[in-house]
Formats: C-alpha cells, sequence, structure tokens
C-alpha cells in the first residue's frame, strides 16, 4: 500500500521547506497548491493571491471539499513510490477522499506562529503571496473555512516549525520521515 505523508499547516508554516527534505531523500512530492494555480491561471489568466483565492473556493464549489485531492489523484496513481509527500492538505474531506482511494495516509500539521509565518511570506515572493497584513489575515481566514482546522485535529504529528534554521527543519524533518517510514515496515 502507497503511503501518502500529507503535510497541512497554514501558509508561512515551512510546509514547502520541509518538503524538500522528502525531495533529498528522493521521495516525490506533490504540491496542491500548484494545481489551484494551474487553475488559477487558465481561468483568470493570472495567478496572484486574489485568483488563487477565488479558485480555491470555486473548485470546491464545483467539485466538493475534496477538489484538490481529485485534481492530483491521477499523479499520484502515476508515481512509482512506496512513499509520497502531498504537500498542502487543506481539510478532512481531502484526507478521507485519499483515505478511500486505498492509501494509507499520515497527517503532519506544520505549525508555526502567525508572525513567523507573516515574515516568511513576505519574504519568500511567491507569486500569490501578499505582502499586507489585512489580506494575510483574509488568506488566513478562506483557509480556515476550507476546512485546513478540521485536518489540523486529524494529524498524526506535529512538526513545530518556529525557531529553526532551514537547515534544523531539514535535518528534522527527515529524521521524522524516516521515523515514519520505520514505522510503516518501509525501506527508503
Amino acid at each position: 500500500m502507497k503511503v501518502l505523508i500529507c503535510l497541512c499547516g497554514l501558509p508561512g508554516s515551512g510546509k514547502s521547506l520541509i518538503s524538500k527534505a522528502g525531495e533529498e531523500l528522493n521521495i516525490p512530492v506533490i504540491v496542491m497548491g500548484d494545481y489551484v494555480r494551474k487553475e488559477a491561471k487558465k481561468r483568470y489568466g493570472v495567478i496572484n493571491s486574489e485568483t488563487t483565492r477565488k479558485t480555491m473556493i470555486e473548485l470546491r464549489e464545483e467539485l466538493g471539499p475534496e477538489a484538490v485531492a481529485k485534481l492530483m489523484a491521477e499523479d499520484v496513481k502515476k508515481l512509482d513510490s512506496k512513499v509520497v509527500i502531498i504537500d498542502g492538505v487543506r481539510s478532512i474531506y481531502e484526507i478521507n477522499f485519499l483515505r478511500q482511494e486505498g492509501y494509507r495516509v499520515i497527517v503532519i500539521f506544520v505549525y508555526a506562529s502567525t508572525k513567523k509565518r507573516f515574515g516568511r511570506i513576505v519574504g519568500r515572493g511567491r507569486i500569490d503571496d501578499t505582502r499586507d497584513l489585512s489580506d494575510f489575515f483574509e488568506r488566513e481566514i478562506k483557509e480556515v473555512k476550507v476546512g485546513l482546522k478540521d485536518a489540523l485535529c486529524l494529524a498524526d504529528y506535529v512538526f513545530v516549525n518556529e525557531e529553526l534554521s532551514k537547515e534544523e527543519a531539514l535535518s528534522m524533518f527527515k529524521k521524522l520521515i524516516n521515523e515514519i517510514m520505520h514505522l510503516e515496515g518501509i525501506k527508503l
């Protein structure tokens, strides 16, 4: 059975950084936000914080609360790997959809404080990021409304990424992945 290590957390918590640890261990990584950004580009011709938020909500209205998991499902199936990291799970519906597809789903809640997350978002410069504090809070509210807080309650592990350097976060997450693989009986 394929194991999906699903990362959930608010924007700027460090999900993308710790996904890199998986890549360094040769574990494929699928970023759920990429599917939303791709769809935003298709629908609106531009990717920014407004179009990605609108698209995130529209997709869920059109395809159900597990919409993004449905969009990426075929790509997960195609991967020839016993383990896949899914970056950006947003709801229990996505988690349940992946379980119903027959995967062993392990949820890791990546945590960082509001102040730390806002600083990271301002500094990273991704095309759909904001530099405005009120826009940042508006995005957070929308993330929570699509079900993120419920997904956090299902976490098997909590990874606190508050005062860690990038190197420390990568090292600690690699240890966590190895621990999970050991418990699951999978050799990397």
